[in-house]
Parts: C-alpha cells; structure tokens; sequence
C-alpha cells in the first residue's frame, strides 16, 4: 500500500529533483519489500542510480540493511553475484545509449561508471563481438543490424 505522503506528492506539481529521487527510492522499497529473492533489489536498486561510477556492494548491502557478506551469500545462493549484476546493468545503458544515438565513448564510459575508455572498449568488444567503433559504423549505416546485435544482447540479459 502506497503511503499517503507519497500519494500527496504525486499530486504536486513542483517537485525538485530531489523530491523526485527521494520518491523514486521510497517506490523502489516499497516494491521490493515483499520480495524474498534479493537479486532483485539489487537491480531495481541500479537502476534508480544516474551514475555508476560510485556505487559498490557495500553501497547496496546498506541499502538493503544486510552486511556486505550477507548479500553476496544470498546472490550466490540465487546463482548470481554483486558484480554480474552490475555488469548487466552496465550493458544494458550502453545498449540504451548507442539506441538513442549517443555514441561518444567517453560519454557512456562516464554513464556506465567504468575506469577508463580502454577498459570500455575491451568489455564493449566481449559483450558484442564487435569493436565500438565498428558497432557505430554499423549504426550509422544500417540500424536494423545492430539493432539485432542489441537485441540478441539484451533477451540474455534478461534471461
């Protein structure tokens, strides 16, 4: 059940960013509180974060009020991990990004939170097959392509 705090702010119509943040988080809690599988969490967790340059397990673990072990015992219980996740989200925004034409490598380094524009390149070229610059030639000539590259990427993610 939705609290009537966040009912009221809903039916306001100035509300700042961090309004906006602060609800999105309570909404994020809201619906992971009756979840028993804690991978979940984990990603509804990554993606209310703009950025992911910052965010660790530690990070989540507190969000979630557990202890960083705690949280990779349960993952690994649920055959996953902190760090496959994150990788997955990451994948996922770069995909989103080159779909809505933003192509700049250092741009969506800084988006995905990685430490540098080689490192991108390596995990863009294992995450496809291809070489970034090779998927942005393959966008500008002929979508549908790539589009089937991303799509292909995407159901394993979402498997």
């Amino acid at each position: 059940m939705v609290s009537r705090d966040v009912l009221n702010w809903l039916e306001n119509d100035s509300l700042t960013q961090e309004d906006i943040i602060y609800l999105l988080d309570r909404l994020c809690r809201l619906g992971t509180k009756f979840e028993s599988n804690v991978s979940p969490k984990v990603v509804i967790f990554l993606k209310s974060k703009t950025r992911l340059d910052n965010v660790n397990r530690e990070d989540v673990a507190k969000y979630l009020n557990m202890s960083s072990r705690t949280l990779s015992r349960k993952l690994k219980k649920e055959e996953t991990g902190f760090q496959k996740i994150l990788d997955e989200e990451r994948q996922r925004r770069c995909f989103y990004c080159m779909d809505c034409n933003i192509v700049c490598g250092q741009e969506i380094v800084e988006l995905l939170g990685l430490s540098d524009i080689s490192h991108f390149y390596r995990t863009f070229k294992q995450w496809t097959g291809y070489s970034f610059s090779e998927a942005k030639s393959l966008l500008a000539e002929n979508h549908s392509e790539i589009d089937t590259i991303f799509h292909r990427h995407n159901v394993e993610i979402n498997r």
